[in-house]
């Protein structure tokens, strides 16, 4: 069985990180299709729904993925349900799917011809389709009669990672946000020129697990000391309590991303005369003259053009 976890709402790339390393934390197993749609394992059912409750998913448990993900846009939002077939599932959640490339004349032209589960499209051979739908029919005998392999492990992205010990249980806030500022400036080091998108900052207990964490989404990809240590410090303050003792502090920065590219200018740009007129007018706009064209059809010198003095009108035209 697989799980088919589908968000529709947009989300920025940090955020479906964020997502997707959660639902690796309930099953090795796991396959990310495109932004907003992913095929899990059954490891942790129980985790997993409520994942699916919290985050507002569409989702659905079958035998295959082309059927789980027709079952998930089919479902309520917000529930995991077991499906054993999408055969009852109507044809109208195919407009759902961006890659078919399907629109409603198409989902009323296959109600029309009696096509109204995916249980009747199955029925139909590729050249039926094609006829009706030219290359979308394809896509779509493609979609429905291709078969899925079984998920792999799950490989996660590459993340810095940098935590520091403590000798004796820590609790005062010192102490604290000095470790915390050494454990950023390593891990900067390691950033460059890279951006990070995701800080989590967690507390460390006595047999070096993870006792409490908390972590957050930028707006805005980072890469420096300061603006790091901005929302590390936040996350240090939502983790100070009374009674917590801290045997280790780890920093984790995640969803990293290379920096943004830049135009870079080939050729120099060389000043025209114009540019150089304007630039030397404040300084000799007494002495400065040009060439005002009269009459272009004449062929007296007089009548043609005349020298003038260098003006500025409130355009900044000369």
């Amino acid at each position: 069985m697989i799980i088919c976890i589908v968000i529709e709402d947009v989300l920025s790339q940090a955020r479906w990180d964020a997502i997707v390393e959660r639902v690796h934390a309930y099953t090795p197993l796991l396959v990310v299709a495109k932004h907003g749609r992913l095929y899990s394992g059954t490891d942790n059912l129980d985790g997993l729904r409520s994942l699916v409750q919290k985050i507002r998913a569409h989702a659905a448990l079958a035998p295959d993925r082309t059927s789980a993900l027709l079952c998930a846009l089919y479902g309520t939002c917000g529930r995991l349900d077991a499906y054993a077939s999408a055969e009852e599932v109507p044809t109208s959640v195919l407009l759902n799917i961006p890659e078919l490339d399907l629109h409603e004349q198409d989902a009323e032209r296959l109600s029309l011809f009696g096509m109204r589960t995916i249980g009747d499209l199955s029925a139909l051979q590729e050249r039926h389709l094609r006829v009706q739908f030219g290359s979308a029919g394809s896509r779509l005998h493609t979609f429905l009669t291709s078969q899925s392999s079984a998920l792999p492990l799950y490989v996660p992205p590459p993340d810095i990672i940098s935590r520091i010990r403590f000798d004796d249980a820590q609790r005062e806030p010192g102490v604290l946000v000095e470790t915390l500022h050494y454990c950023v400036s390593q891990t900067v080091q390691e950033l460059a020129p890279q951006l990070c998108w995701r800080i989590e900052v967690a507390v460390l207990d006595k047999a070096d697990e993870l006792c409490a964490q908390r972590g957050r989404v930028l707006r805005n990809g980072v890469t420096t000391v300061d603006a790091i240590l901005v929302h590390a410090r936040a996350l240090l303050r939502e983790l100070l309590h009374p009674t917590r003792l801290w045997w280790g502090i780890r920093v984790r920065l995640a969803s990293l991303t290379p920096p943004q590219a830049a135009q870079t200018q080939l050729f120099v740009e060389r000043k025209t005369a114009q540019d150089v007129s304007n630039g030397m007018l404040p300084r000799y706009a007494q002495v400065m003259k040009r060439v005002e064209i009269l009459n272009p059809w004449s062929i007296v010198p007089e009548h043609y053009a005349r020298l003038v003095r260098y003006s500025q009108d409130p355009q900044g035209n000369v």
